[in-house]
């Protein structure tokens, strides 16, 4: 399976060919790719259910109600339709289980391991149950790895899929019995081949540019723009607007903050009063731009001689930009407690 031309070529199925089946050991694949998803700490907090027959198919069309109906010929038409059900609660019986089928797979080889893997379990089911209270969105967020692995899958075994979140889960909990075992509905997908009315077929695949959905690491925090002000290249990021800070405190970067501060500025030194003011020096951009930069002179005086920047430091004191910078460190004193 090409990975690239799966994930560029599939697309969300909107209409399916009653009349296609698909064959069994397609569907087999399908499942010991969902059975082999990946999940936190082992836990598979999910349940799948498969209908194939019209009998079934019409039990889950039935949660197809309302403002969700336009749903309802995707799973009447397609070949099958799979119920991710997540479950409830995360109780001792259940990680008991999980922990004896994995003794059982080989992967507790030492007493130690089994109780190692046990507690770590336990403390991440007791972290969302009891800590952070989101132990249901916890396990939803399994549910969605496992509906991640099924569309590649599909997509790679040419099987059109489309997942759906718009049904009436109370219908479809008490249609297929999900809480009396301790689960409940997530989103359904259905899997066929598509028709001749599947109009998203015909459409162009659309995203954003990679520029816009990936940053690299060592790129946060970098400068959001350059301009060219007054013969300088002057770099310039978002800094928070209150620069209120205690004594040993960093100014945090702020993206959303929409006043600018120059970068570059000292972090605040326990013990230390932040120095926002900078004796700077002109100097050429190193790129061979026609505009200058601003370094430190102090950085600057080791290749240009000591004694040489005395006339430009006065120089840039008395211009906007050291204007600018007293007025930055005036106020951050003020603030400071």
């Amino acid at each position: 399976m090409q990975i690239i031309h799966a994930a560029q070529n599939r697309h969300t199925c909107k209409a399916f060919d009653p009349t296609r089946k698909i064959p069994h050991p397609v569907i087999d694949q399908l499942r010991a790719v969902l059975r082999n998803s990946p999940s936190s700490v082992n836990s598979q907090p999910w349940h799948f259910f498969i209908a194939s027959s019209d009998a079934g198919k019409e039990r889950l069309a039935r949660a197809m109600v309302g403002g969700h109906a336009y749903n309802a010929p995707k799973i009447r038409d397609a070949s099958h339709v799979i119920v991710l059900c997540s479950r409830t609660d995360l109780d001792d019986a259940y990680l008991a289980t999980l922990l004896d089928q994995e003794d059982h797979d080989g992967r507790l080889a030492e007493p130690e391991a089994r109780s190692r893997q046990d507690a770590t379990r336990k403390g991440y089911v007791s972290l969302h149950r009891d800590k952070q209270n989101d132990l249901q969105d916890w396990m939803v967020k399994q549910v969605y790895i496992a509906l991640g692995f099924l569309l590649l899958a599909a997509a790679g075994l040419e099987i059109d899929a489309c997942p759906m979140e718009g049904f009436n889960r109370k219908i479809l909990d008490e249609e297929l019995g999900l809480a009396a075992r301790g689960l409940t509905g997530i989103v359904l997908v259905s899997l066929g081949y598509r028709s001749d009315g599947d109009f998203n077929a015909r459409l162009p695949k659309s995203r954003l540019p990679e520029d816009a959905v990936f940053s690299e690491s060592e790129d946060a925090g970098a400068p959001r723009r350059m301009e060219s002000r007054a013969g300088f290249m002057v770099i310039r990021q978002n800094r928070p607007a209150d620069l209120s800070l205690r004594r040993g405190q960093e100014i945090p970067p702020a993206p959303q903050a929409p006043r600018a501060h120059l970068l570059g500025l000292r972090q605040v030194l326990p013990g230390n009063r932040p120095r926002l003011r900078q004796r700077f020096r002109a100097h050429p951009a190193s790129d061979g731009a026609a505009g200058r930069r601003l370094v430190p002179a102090r950085r600057l005086g080791d290749r240009a001689g000591r004694g040489s920047g005395r006339e430009d430091r006065r120089r840039v004191k008395s211009s906007p930009l050291g204007r600018a910078a007293r007025h930055l460190q005036a106020r951050t004193d003020a603030r400071l407690h």
